[in-house]
């Protein structure tokens, strides 16, 4: 009797431990099902960061060539703005100014082996370095000696350098235009 007893409280408890056991078990149905979300949501993970890796890379190569524009910009203005006079040359213009000294801005148009820049007085005023400079794809110089104060439109287009890299995220252009009053006329 002893053992129908023994055998008895041992079989529950073996009973116990296999269904605890079972219970805590996956099967191949729900591993598959758990590693195809993962997948998925890898997926859509690594989408979301590439694509928010492109944007920054985009934003990062306007802002420079917005920089680099104003700042050429800013530069030829405030030159222009102090001339006594204003006269179109070409590729560019000629300011004069009252001790008789002149400047002229002139734009060097891109080869195919060289960035576009804008020169002045023949020193280049952009980076036109083939790979971390810009490319001036184009400038246009409109002198309206009409109008009194007489002014200066200058529209730039920048690019990305030539040489640089060719992946879409990095590809940019900006379109600058100012116009400048001479003060001095």
């Amino acid at each position: 009797m002893g053992r129908k007893r023994l055998a008895a409280i041992k079989l529950p408890i073996a009973n116990a431990d296999y269904q605890h056991s079972s219970s805590i078990a996956f099967t191949l149905i729900e591993l598959l099902v758990v590693v195809s979300i993962m997948g998925i949501l890898s997926v859509i993970a690594g989408n979301i960061l590439i694509n928010v890796t492109r944007a920054y890379n985009k934003a990062r190569a306007i802002n420079m060539l917005e920089r680099t524009g104003n700042e050429v910009l800013s530069a030829m203005s405030n030159e222009i703005r102090n001339a006594v006079s204003i006269s179109q040359i070409s590729g560019g213009v000629r300011a004069t100014f009252k001790d008789g000294r002149t400047v002229d801005f002139a734009y060097v148009a891109p080869t195919g082996s060289r960035n576009g820049y804008i020169t002045r007085n023949g020193e280049a005023v952009t980076s036109n370095s083939w790979i971390s400079g810009v490319n001036v794809a184009s400038c246009t110089f409109a002198v309206n000696t009409a109008s009194n104060p007489p002014i200066v439109r200058v529209t730039i287009r920048l690019e990305e350098a030539l040489g640089a890299s060719t992946r879409r995220d990095y590809e940019a252009s900006v379109n600058l235009t100012t116009s400048v009053a001479l003060r001095n006329y």
